[in-house]
């Protein structure tokens, strides 16, 4: 689920970001595709983070309960 919220998360950005250029007098295509390649590096950097986060998650041995 985390990933989820991370990819709407980033569609949100490079929306925000494409509608700022075109409102500083970009065509709409131009505008979409220098955000995607501004907005690339940070999203990548990101997922790669989450995804290496989680990943001693999945090295666990069983599910734990409230206790030790």
């Amino acid at each position: 689920m985390t990933l989820v919220g991370l990819v709407a998360k980033n569609g949100i950005l490079i929306v925000q970001f494409a509608n700022t250029m075109q409102e500083s007098g970009m065509s709409k295509v131009d505008a979409v595709l220098e955000a995607a390649n501004i907005r690339l590096r940070p999203i990548l950097m990101t997922a790669a983070a989450t995804v290496a986060g989680h990943f001693p998650l999945t090295l666990g041995d069983r599910p734990r309960r409230g206790r030790t």
